[in-house]
């Protein structure tokens, strides 16, 4: 892993511990419905691009939505409020909270 941190905090009085990021938190994969499928849009369920992800803090609603057709058919997960949306790919690090 990687080199630790300088101590910037007087009151932190105990040393750091390594950890993978599965260890503490559960890791999800999101999937794109098929585009060329409209039966699996426009509907009331939140789908965030990776370019959405880290404008703002904090998320509560996506440009794109996907209906609940398209989200049985495809591997896009429903994932609940507060939960941290990291991107992986395209704005790779950028991250967001949805409430």
């Amino acid at each position: 892993m990687g080199c630790k941190p300088e101590l910037r905090f007087n009151e932190f009085s105990g040393g750091w511990e390594e950890k993978y990021l599965g260890e503490i938190a559960i890791i999800e994969g999101g999937g794109t419905p098929s585009t060329g499928n409209f039966e699996y849009w426009d509907g009331n369920i939140n789908w965030f691009t990776p370019t959405e992800v880290g404008k703002k803090k904090y998320v509560d609603s996506s440009i794109r939505k996907i209906n609940a057709f398209g989200l049985k058919n495809s591997s896009a997960k429903l994932l609940p409020k507060n939960t941290i949306l990291l991107s992986s790919r395209a704005t790779i690090g950028h991250s967001s909270i949805t409430t």
